[in-house]
């Protein structure tokens, strides 16, 4: 049989496993072969497909002895690929047969361990030492095919392997060795369309401060990097660039060359200023920090060069940027007084960069006119409410100051402005307390004012004797009735017995035109039920649906009040029966979205008041809310209503109180939270900011409630240890919701010590 061709070769290798003949088998995968110079990834597919399975019936660590699995390993290693030029073919077979999970698990299991080896032999590097050795117009669509497997492949082997994924393909190992290739060949002629294809990939999956990061570690020459970054695409500009001004504020062990970091073309680029002067300082998420600020004018200003004169007409990027940053900061001032100040630091170490670049540094402003615009933006700052907003109006008059007059620059005394590289108070300093005054207490006048003695005597100051005359002549001269100022519909209603029968209140509730009898029966509820009469369990639910019926038509005082302490009492004294029936109504589309509200505060407030001895009854409160949610979100998640949405922010911060009032010590508490975390974990990238928040308040009650053991399993098996502190640190970066932002540096404080990730 003629192995020349790959079908004879094939072929040979079934009559192998025929015969059961491993010797022959051996021989076909190991002897040279000129069909792998053209079949190379065929051949690696049907290895694994056909002759792995056929040979290893055990684990594969297990037959590691046979003598197939060194052939396998030296016929699918770098080395061989590396040899026919066919590393490419070799990822792309085990890409395919690991993505494939019906295959049999001895063929995924070894696509797995060949992966692992060509992670560990240098694979990354030499593969796209591979994908640089051709002109890229030839394979473009290919590369950029294979650029997007390289990024899937930790997702994918985490999905299919979790939780014993090996740390290899772990998104923070992998991602990091996968990114060091492609710096080393920072050289390479065509580095520049990988990297076009590489590096907004990393950006969008979140992985920009890994590419910042090793970029500027492997930076003693700036301008080997030129190739790709002069390919970059400008959607990529933000997130990386953003990331590798922050890493000098955060590295500041390890120099860079800020000023030729970037070429020329890059810098000069109106999409790249327009990023750095609006996207990173005026309408930032979360302010810049003062390294940061200071190496972007080192990057805008360029090399070092001699004092000279100002042309305008070759304006510097500096310039630029300082034009667009000054005519918006002029107009306007940020909500955030952090943000706002990162535009004030970046005015101000720019017009001391120009001051040391042109001779003529007033000129530039003067040409510009930056003058009008900048005392416009120090005149709204210094009449801010705020003091540190007020403090930045006061740096940036310094910094113009020193520009104009130079021989004697403005101070303001008395302020305690801040150094470069902090900042400014941006809360308003305490109030000084109120002076104590002494009260004055008023003379006390009867509850009823006698008519007689308002004509009694036009002076209050006479003595007791002068009154008694008065009073005398005052009652012959005149004598008015008094009018009665009590209200008696009041006093008779409060004189009213309250009723002592359930039948009777569920009566009165059902009065549609009987006021009376309907407030009665309200104010009765309550008390009545903290009798628990006989019948309570036999009328919880008509009378849950009687109380959430009810409208202010008579404006009842206190009716809000009331009808939440009866509903109160329904859920704490007939658990079983009110607290499903609530539950029901709050996903009851008919109902008014009020009153689902005024349920949900109601047994969010109720939860913690259960009894000692019942610590059950909180299930009922919990899963008669998680699981309609559950399935609503299962279902039909693309038909909810906008209002089902803000409606589930409220669900959930109940579900959460209710965990926190379960404790550690609960009997339903590790089945609860491991419920609660699992819907909450996919609902964290939902587009309202409430329902982010809730997720962020639930994801803090379950590290409260939950064992450590019990919150290590939930991790390994949702995969929190690679995805919970990407997540916290990408929200606290990046959400639009202050609160979520805050709530996720909060979480991101308590994870990062590492007491809750094993």
């Amino acid at each position: 049989m003629s192995t020349r061709t790959l079908e004879g070769w094939t072929d040979g290798l079934r009559a192998a496993e025929a015969a059961y003949d491993i010797d022959e088998a051996v021989r076909l995968l190991v002897a040279d072969n000129d069909l792998l110079a053209t079949h190379y990834k065929a051949m690696a597919t049907h290895v694994l497909e056909a002759v792995v399975p056929a040979w290893v019936t055990t684990t594969v660590a297990d037959a590691a002895a046979l003598a197939i699995v060194p052939a396998v390993d030296t016929l699918l290693s770098v080395a061989t690929a590396e040899t026919w030029r066919h590393v490419q073919s070799l990822f792309l077979a085990l890409y395919d047969v690991v993505g494939r999970r019906q295959l049999p698990a001895p063929s995924h299991d070894m696509a797995l361990r060949l992966l692992k080896r060509f992670l560990d032999d240098d694979g990354l590097y030499r593969l796209q030492a591979e994908m640089m050795a051709a002109p890229p117009k030839t394979k473009s669509v290919a590369d950029e095919s294979l650029v997007a497997k390289l990024c899937a492949l930790p997702a994918i082997v985490c999905n299919l392997d979790s939780p014993q994924t090996q740390r290899d393909f772990l998104p923070s190992t992998f991602f990091p060795r996968l990114v060091t290739a492609f710096v080393r060949h920072r050289s390479a002629v065509f580095s520049g369309h990988i990297g076009a294809l590489l590096v907004p990939k990393l950006v969008r999956l979140g992985h920009a401060k890994c590419v910042a990061s090793l970029w500027l570690a492997n930076c003693a020459s700036p301008s080997e990097h030129y190739r790709w970054l002069e390919m970059l695409p400008s959607s990529a500009y933000e997130g990386l660039f953003s990331e590798t001004m922050r890493f000098a504020a955060n590295e500041a062990s390890v120099t860079v060359d800020w000023a030729t970091l970037l070429p020329t073309s890059i810098v000069e680029q109106s999409i790249f200023q327009h990023v750095l002067s609006h996207k990173l300082l005026l309408h930032a998420k979360t302010a810049l920090p003062f390294a940061a600020i200071e190496a972007a004018v080192r990057v805008l200003s360029g090399p070092t060069t001699h004092a000279s004169q100002y042309d305008d007409k070759a304006q510097s990027p500096l310039v630029h940027v300082l034009d667009k940053l000054i005519q918006a900061w002029a107009f306007g001032c940020s909500t955030d007084a952090d943000v706002d100040g990162s535009g004030a630091t970046f005015i101000e170490l720019g017009l001391a960069e120009l001051s040391t670049r042109y001779v003529d540094a007033r000129a530039v402003v003067e040409t510009r006119g930056w003058i009008g615009s900048l005392s416009m933006g120090i005149r709204e700052r210094m009449g801010h409410s705020l003091q540190g907003t007020r403090q930045w109006g006061m740096v940036v008059a310094i910094a113009l100051s020193k520009v104009l007059t130079p021989e004697t620059p403005l101070t303001f005394e008395g302020e305690d402005l801040p150094h470069r590289g902090t900042a400014p108070t941006t809360t308003t300093a305490p109030l000084d307390p109120l002076p104590v005054v002494a009260t004055v207490s008023a003379p006390k006048k009867p509850s009823r004012i006698d008519p007689d003695a308002i004509v009694d005597s036009d002076d209050d100051n006479n003595d007791d004797n002068d009154d008694d005359d008065d009073n005398d002549d005052a009652a012959s001269d005149m004598s008015l009735e008094p009018y009665e100022l009590s209200d008696d519909e009041d006093e008779a209603v409060d004189a009213t017995p309250p009723m002592v029968y359930l039948l009777d209140v569920l009566e009165g509730l059902q009065q549609d035109d009987d006021r009376d009898r309907a407030e009665l029966a309200l104010r009765s509820l309550p008390a009545l039920l903290d009798r628990r009469p006989y019948d309570l369990h036999d009328l919880a639910v008509t009378l849950c649906r009687a109380v959430t019926r009810l409208d202010d038509t008579f404006q009842t005082p206190h009716f809000d009040a009331l009808r939440k302490a009866s509903l109160r009492g329904l859920v704490l004294e007939a658990p079983a029966q009110a607290l499903p029936a609530l539950a029901a109504q709050v996903f009851d589309s008919e109902k008014l979205f009020q009153v689902k509200l005024d349920i949900l505060s109601v047994l969010a407030l109720a939860a913690p008041n259960v009894k000692v001895d019942k610590p059950n009854t909180l299930s009922l409160f919990f899963y008669p809310l998680l699981l309609p949610l559950q399935a609503q979100l299962a279902n039909a998640a693309s038909k909810m209503h906008s209002l089902d949405h803000v409606l589930m922010a409220h669900v959930l911060q109940t579900l959460a109180a209710v965990l926190e009032a379960s404790g550690q010590h609960g009997p339903r508490t590790i089945s609860m939270a491991t419920a609660f975390l699992e819907l909450i974990w996919s609902q964290r990238a939902h587009e309202l900011p409430s329902v982010r928040r809730q997720v962020l308040f639930g994801l803090s009650r379950v590290l409260l409630v939950l064992p450590a053991f019990a919150w290590s399993e939930q991790v390994a098996r949702l995969g929190l240890q690679t995805s919970l502190v990407p997540y916290l640190d990408q929200l606290r970066q990046w959400d639009p919701d202050h609160g979520c932002r805050s709530a996720a540096g909060l979480l991101l404080t308590t994870v990062d010590t590492g007491a809750f990730l094993p």
